[in-house]
């Protein structure tokens, strides 16, 4: 479209206004555009990324542009500009509303649309592209993100496995949904599975209250969404089984270790220290009875393992471990952790295996009610957009089935975007960005340091690492 790049300079720093080298239109901007860092202004040209601070004018650069497209010829239902709260989103349209008409009716209104939206305005195509967006506000797309998810995941329905009738669950009826699936899970699970379950949620705590074991699942669901394969829930197995010794080497490792008692340093007496007596004796004992995770736990073996992590020479009561002793130690805590992993990664299995069952249960209890989470969404929509050679055509439905093909994409607070949210975007960025010369453009706007919606998965390094996904920004 004729004007998707504009030119222009963003100021930053707190409570500074962007100002603006006089713009040119473009028939395609596909320049790179980042701005990094307070007190740091760079023109923005075509796609880009903009990392701007609170107060830097950031709202009137995505306006700007908003308007740009407009007077480029862009349909309101061509561009998408989201932002995280609807709040925000009324902002936005409220001030290119605004800015129109000041541009239709007042010369400083007009003046500040030609130097950062289009050199050609006038009143009387201001007053036009007012009565435009106005008659059109319907199908404008200045809205949150889950807004927009919540639409391409009707228009889709049945192709991204959304159902044809659904509602936004609340969260009271969501938690008993979910309490529900537990106890289908638990019942539907051998009885030692249950346990596992139990104990590797539950472990470290003598008791945990209804809430906070409904919260750690919350958690433990969360990550068998983003990872559902069974493959990385078991990535210890391998470490494991490389750390643990052979039993005919083990037996020789403690009897080494038995034999090491002469090497602990001494009193004033010339007698092996107390304290360091006392613990070795404690290490033997637990090699002895193979109590691994105690051996490893505390005394003279712990202060081996953590050593080793930190590259240092191992130290007790500010007392360093001589060279033979350490030596003598270091199989066995090598063993040691290999056993206390094998046994994480039995729970971490035994866990992937029943979020399996519950994730099949809580589906089942959702399409039942009808009902999705915010979370659900851009999921559904990353499954039906992504993966096979029906990838490209589940785009284009999706473009057409929001009634107008997406050709712009504004997207404000973007450090607040999640990894799940951002998967379900790409594929429709990646068409933006690589439309050959199109005329389409994506901006993204946000702060790394202003991300307020961590509890909802947000992901400020999305943001950060655009430009090494697409060059082009």
């Amino acid at each position: 479209a004729k004007g998707a790049g504009t030119r222009g300079v963003v100021a930053h720093g707190e409570g500074t206004h962007p100002e603006a080298a006089r713009p040119e239109s473009r028939d395609n901007g596909a320049a790179r555009g980042r701005a990094d860092g307070a007190g740091d202004a760079r023109r923005i040209d075509g796609s880009a990324v903009i990392l701007a601070s609170a107060g830097t004018g950031k709202t009137h650069t995505l306006t700007s542009r908003y308007i740009a497209l407009l007077a480029g010829g862009a349909h309101p239902g061509q561009v998408l500009a989201s932002t995280f709260t609807r709040k925000a989103a009324g902002e936005i349209l409220s001030r290119v509303l605004e800015r129109l008409a000041l541009g239709a009716t007042t010369g400083k209104g007009l003046e500040d649309l030609r130097a950062h939206a289009d050199p050609a305005l006038t009143r009387e195509r201001c007053a036009e592209l007012l009565r435009g967006l106005a008659a059109r506000l319907d199908r404008a797309r200045v809205l949150t993100l889950d807004a927009f998810f919540a639409q391409a995941a009707r228009s889709l329905g049945p192709d991204a496995g959304v159902p044809s009738a659904w509602e936004m669950a609340d969260e009271s009826g969501d938690a008993a949904l979910r309490e529900r699936a537990l106890e289908d899970t638990l019942g539907a699970l051998p009885e030692e599975h249950a346990l596992a379950l139990l104990e590797a949620v539950a472990r470290g705590l003598p008791a945990m209250p209804h809430e906070r074991l409904m919260g750690t699942l919350d958690k433990a669901h969360a990550a068998f969404v983003e990872c559902p394969e069974a493959g990385p829930w078991a990535w210890v197995d391998e470490q494991s089984a490389r750390l643990r010794l052979e039993d005919v080497a083990l037996r020789k490792a403690v009897r080494a270790l038995e034999r090491a008692e002469g090497l602990m340093p001494t009193n004033k007496n010339g007698e092996p220290d107390g304290r360091w007596l006392k613990a070795f004796n404690a290490s033997i004992e637990a090699a002895r009875a193979g109590e691994w995770q105690t051996f490893i736990g505390n005394g003279l073996a712990s202060r081996v393992a953590l050593a080793g992590e930190a590259r240092e020479p191992a130290a007790y009561h500010r007392v360093e471990f001589p060279p033979a002793l350490a030596d003598a130690y270091a199989p066995l805590v090598a063993h040691a952790r290999g056993v206390v992993l094998g046994e994480a990664g039995r729970r971490t299995r035994a866990l992937h295996a029943m979020l399996a069952v519950f994730d099949d249960r809580y589906r089942a209890r959702q399409r039942r009610a009808g009902v999705l989470r915010f979370d659900d969404v851009p999921r559904l929509l990353h499954q039906g957009l992504s993966g096979g050679e029906e990838s490209a055509s589940r785009v284009q439905r999706l473009y057409y089935r929001l009634d107008g093909a997406l050709r712009h994409f504004l997207l404000d607070e973007f450090q607040d975007t999640s990894v799940l949210q951002f998967r379900a975007m790409e594929p429709l960025l990646d068409e933006a960005l690589q439309g050959g010369g199109d005329g389409r453009s994506v901006l993204c706007v946000g702060d790394v340091k202003q991300s307020l919606y961590a509890w909802r998965g947000a992901s400020p390094e999305v943001l950060a690492a655009l430009p090494g996904r697409w060059p082009v920004l």
